[in-house]
């Protein structure tokens, strides 16, 4: 065991001469050794010892490691050997066909629709372990559920993916399921405390948690879905107060449609007004049409025609000193048509609502 007292070189001897042993047996039907949760291994000796194993393993037995982190010492000699295969998360995840085949005989039994199981896969993206809990569920009880609300889902989020977490590195981890995405800096301006011992989202996938990277976006990660959800029931306190300051964040970088968008969870009114004020002239003037629209989407009715009108007005004033520089007079006032009244626009060869 890993705790055992003891000098590693005879731990490594011991090992050494069962594995001679065991090779002096010749071959005889192929053995699996299994060995699950590698990443609460701390102990060098113990790290040792599974290294040496792996690199005199006799003729006829394999193992196979589980571990939420990668492992503490190199493998890539093995790999370019074939002696070692590694199976990541994105090899593990069922496709959602597979989660349509996983699903087939609960269909077949008229427990589960064709929209219930696309569900059941946007909201897992795929996780084997949440999917066959609920399958295990259903076929017991005959109920369907939400997957975030299964009982033995729930005890599985609980037990095994977040256990092992403290109170503040669970809290930073509910602060990154409020958001879609975060990056380790915005996680910075909302955390209550830069000496409370929490958790970035970098350093959340880095421990093995279900939190990914977002392809082509650098350092900026999010949470798997069943787990954001999971996580958000209930709300924390001093929600409102995160989504302003996240707001607020966006818009200091000029990121008008993601400033808006958290203004409206923050419930601000007045700060809704301002970013959207704001951002429609930036927008405007910048000739990014397409983040503009995004932003009419978000917009409530009420405050929509009041930033256009505003809007307008600014750009009006200021087009005749900078004709070149800013959208043509006949285009700003197809734009601003779109924004009220949600026609279709071509920009560029595309269409944009």
């Amino acid at each position: 065991p890993e705790t055992a007292h003891g000098n590693s070189g005879t731990f490594e001897d011991h090992l050494g001469m069962l594995l001679v042993a065991r090779s002096r047996r010749g071959r005889s039907d192929s053995e699996i050794l299994v060995l699950d949760n590698l990443h609460h291994l701390t102990n060098p000796a113990v790290t040792g010892l599974l290294h040496q194993l792996l690199t005199h393993m006799p003729e006829g037995v394999s193992i196979a490691l589980a571990s939420r982190q990668p492992l503490s010492f190199e493998t890539h000699t093995l790999e370019l050997q074939g002696r070692y295969t590694r199976l990541g998360v994105e090899q593990l995840e069922f496709s959602r066909t597979e989660t349509f085949d996983f699903f087939r005989q609960a269909r077949a039994d008229r427990l589960l629709t064709s929209v219930a199981i696309d569900s059941l896969y946007s909201v897992s993206e795929g996780w084997p372990t949440p999917l066959a809990l609920y399958r295990h569920e259903l076929s017991r009880t005959n109920q369907r559920q939400l997957l975030p609300e299964t009982p033995s889902v729930e005890r599985f989020l609980k037990d095994s993916v977040v256990r092992g977490l403290t109170p503040p590195q669970l809290t930073s981890l509910r602060i990154m399921a409020e958001l879609d995405t975060c990056s380790d800096e915005l996680f910075s301006a909302l955390s209550p405390s830069k000496t409370d011992q929490g958790m970035p989202p970098s350093m959340a996938s880095d421990k093995g948690l279900p939190v990914k990277a977002v392809p082509g976006r650098g350092r900026w990660y999010r949470v798997n879905p069943l787990l954001q959800s999971w996580l958000q029931t209930p709300a924390m306190g001093g929600y409102a107060t995160r989504m302003l300051m996240a707001s607020r964040w966006y818009g200091q970088r000029s990121q008008f449609p993601e400033a808006l968008k958290y203004a409206l969870l923050a419930g601000d009114n007045d700060e809704i007004l301002r970013i959207a004020s704001e951002g429609t002239e930036a927008l405007l003037l910048g000739q990014d049409t397409a983040s503009l629209l995004t932003m009419r989407r978000n917009l409530p009715a009420q405050l929509l025609v009041k930033v256009v009108e505003g809007g307008h007005d600014e750009v009006g004033r200021q087009l005749p000193q900078h004709r070149r520089l800013y959208l043509p007079q006949r285009r700003l006032s197809v734009v601003l048509r779109a924004l009220t009244e949600g026609t279709e626009v071509i920009i560029g060869g595309t269409s944009s609502r």
